[in-house]
């Protein structure tokens, strides 16, 4: 099993870490292999824990792993410094180069494996939330805001399209999932969504909700009816309003598009003189 060797670099009142894939290495040794993406920790402070086993980084931590850029207050290495464990005003960046889409999310603790480039973001006194968004000729454009207890990242190599260095990257929220995209174009329009845990394909680039929204702890988020226990759905356009709700529902942002599947019940509301 591949471990991963932390070395700590002192710089002008910062601290540095690169990790980098390989066998087990004493501080003191110089390595000569580099892979590719490289972990690297920067912080104001480090302290060595438990013989090397742990490295702990305290004031203004960021960490770097290709296209991820996790920020936080204190940051904790274990498990040879395959798994980093943050706490307090936790960010996650992550940036596709191939499509242009970066994903932004914030939480209150935060997990992330640089072996699998993976992380998961927790709300303890407020909801988690996220934020994807794609850049359009030259404008960045925001798909969807989601807000839910937990959030987790994750690459699904097999997805990989042949010839493209680029992953997929996928997200699963869970614990509350309040979900908010506001269009534009054509006309403005406002679709919310709620459920207990929402899935969102790479691939597809679409979300699957399923399970009856339950609010997370600290959510000031709006709600849905009372009495729901189906995923819910609500557009607003103008003068109209439709509600749908099922035991699936399906919405891709960038095609506009909205289904639902099994014991599907839908409501149109006109409201004269609200445009």
């Amino acid at each position: 099993m591949k471990s991963f060797w932390a070395a700590a670099f002192f710089w002008i009142g910062a601290a540095a870490v690169e990790a980098e894939e390989g066998p087990a290495r004493s501080p003191a040794s110089v390595t000569s292999a580099l892979v590719s993406p490289k972990t690297v920790i920067t912080s104001q402070k480090v302290n060595v824990l438990g013989r090397g086993q742990a490295v702990e980084f305290n004031g203004e931590v960021t960490l770097v792993r290709g296209g991820d850029r996790l920020t936080a207050d204190r940051l904790v290495t274990e498990q040879g410094n395959n798994i980093a464990h943050a706490w307090g005003r936790v960010t996650l960046k992550r940036e596709s180069t191939a499509d242009n889409v970066t994903w932004e999310a914030w939480g209150d603790e935060a997990a992330y494996d640089t072996g699998t480039s993976s992380g998961t973001l927790w709300g303890v006194e407020h909801p988690a939330r996220a934020m994807r968004s794609v850049l359009l000729d030259g404008r960045r454009v925001i798909r969807f805001r989601l807000a839910s207890r937990r959030i987790t990242f994750y690459q699904e190599r097999e997805a990989r399209v042949e010839g493209s260095t680029d992953v997929p990257s996928m997200a699963f929220a869970d614990g509350g999932v309040y979900i908010r995209a506001e269009e534009t174009e054509p006309r403005p329009r406002k679709t919310e969504l709620w459920s207990a845990n929402a899935f969102f394909d790479g691939v597809e680039k679409s979300l699957t909700l399923e399970g009856a929204f339950v609010p997370p702890v600290g959510s000031g988020d709006p709600l849905p009816p009372k009495g729901i226990d189906l995923p819910f759905s609500r557009q607003t356009q103008g003068p109209e309003r439709r509600e749908v709700s099922g035991e699936i529902i399906r919405y891709n942002p960038a095609l506009r598009q909205l289904t639902v599947k099994r014991n599907a019940f839908a409501r149109v509301y006109y409201e004269p003189g609200s445009e």
